[in-house]
């Protein structure tokens, strides 16, 4: 994404809908951390990734959700 970054996306994402579950997925180190609660990323998942690290994050991405309904 040459004109904004994923950070950008993600904080326009909170600013519009806060309380939507943000999931990072990257290859770099995030210095945020999982669940930081100072950052617009709720969780992050690493790069390379399987499919039960993809069910892990999912899980947690759905007790988030379910802490705010």
């Amino acid at each position: 994404m040459a004109e904004v970054s994923g950070l950008e996306i993600a904080q326009e994402a909170k600013a519009r809908s806060p309380g939507t579950v943000v999931i990072l997925m990257t290859g770099w180190d995030f210095a945020g951390g999982d669940a930081d609660p100072e950052s617009v990323v709720d969780l992050v998942l690493r790069k390379p990734f399987d499919q039960k690290g993809v069910e892990h994050v999912m899980g947690q991405a759905a007790q988030l959700l379910a802490r705010t309904a």
